[in-house]
């Protein structure tokens, strides 16, 4: 059986949360079914000749598509774009996938698209694989950058794609007990699993020493790992804010991995780096880099105060066995490790750094076989067999 899975970035080299879940979910699918990805990625310049396919972003202002709306703004690329869309179409015909895994629900209206016009046939299933409640977490961020009624206008978009794959999909998978809840509050008869987000334990590797060396002048270094994306950002700037405030010598570093370092610098109006020598902004790096950084440091922060779903930073960081700071809303969905040790979580960003220039951490703690059952082979285990569920009785419904 073949499973066209369908995702508005590439899960190739996966670099964040959800290009992770992503990655996994399709690994676990081919250990019993053909599976490729129709991947869109913003690019330079546009190619579609494989389903890994590359948008130009120089087109955005005809387009009219911005950073902040460049999810779903794929479909709007794709209407507008009339041959790349048909080079798209004749690469998933030869594909002819029985079942469309669409993560997410901003590419819900190609995948609409692809039925009404023939490139899919009326008979696929379409199983949607939810990350978050995105409207929730859309309405915030389109309050915080547009007009009040352009920010309702995205949101009661995005919250129409939602609900429309919701209600079409013969089945779902979620990352927590509330966002299932809510898939079923809206299609009462849809079968749902809930999948948690998981992480592979980190390893030690050749870039062990850079870090180790890297460390060797502070008290304390600790770690925080996110991409550009706004609930990040936020967290971040609210703890930077709170630690450039605490009194005494700051004997302590900051190293904040991935995009999310980026993100602060340009959102944060008169940001200079020379106002934080405690604070190392690194930008992307490696893989490698990431489990060296991590294991190597005193321990992980998570100064995350909003945001869907759940994060996968969380299970990375309770897997690597170092101290945890972070703030209680990390933990959702994360309730039953609650009290694994070495886990320090606060209410607030005054209180997470107070905890960061004052804890004294082990190098390691002992966790318990539930904080091993977040690695991804086992978090994923049955979603193989799901699947096939699924695809029967829709196959049931569609015969009958």
């Amino acid at each position: 059986m073949k499973i066209l899975q369908m995702a508005t970035y590439d899960v190739e080299q996966p670099d964040h949360g959800g290009k992770l879940r992503s990655h996994h979910i399709r690994r676990s699918l081919r250990t019993q079914f053909t599976v490729e990805t129709l991947s869109f990625e913003w690019n330079d310049e546009e190619d579609a000749s494989s389903l890994s396919v590359q948008l130009d972003q120089n087109r955005w202002a005809e387009f009219g598509i911005s950073g902040m709306l460049s999810d779903w703004g794929i479909c709007v690329f794709l209407e507008k774009s009339e041959k790349c869309y048909e080079q798209v179409c004749r690469n998933v015909r030869a594909f002819s996938p029985e079942i469309i895994l669409l993560e997410q629900p901003f590419l819900w209206p190609l995948v609409e698209r692809f039925i009404n016009d023939g490139t899919l046939s009326p008979s696929v299933k379409v199983i949607y694989s939810s990350h978050n409640i995105e409207v929730v977490m859309k309405r915030q961020i389109y309050q915080d950058l547009f007009s009040p009624e352009i920010a309702k206008q995205y949101t009661d978009y995005v919250d129409n794609i939602e609900r429309g794959v919701i209600n079409y999909c013969s089945g779902a998978i979620a990352v927590s007990e509330i966002d299932a809840k809510y898939i079923n509050k809206i299609s009462p008869g849809t079968q749902v699993q809930i999948y948690f987000n998981g992480h592979s334990r980190p390893q030690n590797g050749p870039e062990d020493k850079k870090w180790q060396s890297r460390f060797a002048n502070r008290d304390a270094n600790w770690v925080f790992v996110g991409s550009w994306h706004p609930p990040n950002i936020n967290g971040l700037r609210d703890l930077v804010i709170s630690l450039s405030r605490q009194e005494g010598d700051k004997d302590f570093a900051m190293w904040v991995l991935g995009s999310v370092g980026n993100g602060l610098a340009a959102t944060t109006p008169n940001f200079d780096a020379k106002d934080y020598p405690w604070l190392n902004i690194t930008g992307l790096v490696s893989a490698e880099d990431i489990d060296s950084a991590i294991l190597c440091s005193s321990g992980i922060v998570l100064p995350i105060w909003e945001g869907g779903g759940s994060n996968l930073k969380t299970a990375q960081a309770l897997l690597s066995t170092k101290c945890i700071l972070g703030s209680e809303f990390s933990f959702r969905a994360f309730e039953h490790v609650l009290d694994e040790p070495g886990v320090f979580l606060v209410k607030d960003a005054d209180s997470l750094a107070k905890l960061v220039t004052e804890t004294h951490p082990e190098p390691n703690y002992i966790r318990s076989e539930k904080v091993y059952a977040l690695e991804w082979e086992r978090v994923l285990q049955t979603l193989p067999n799901f699947v096939l569920k699924i695809f029967d009785s829709s196959e049931e419904e569609y015969r009958s």
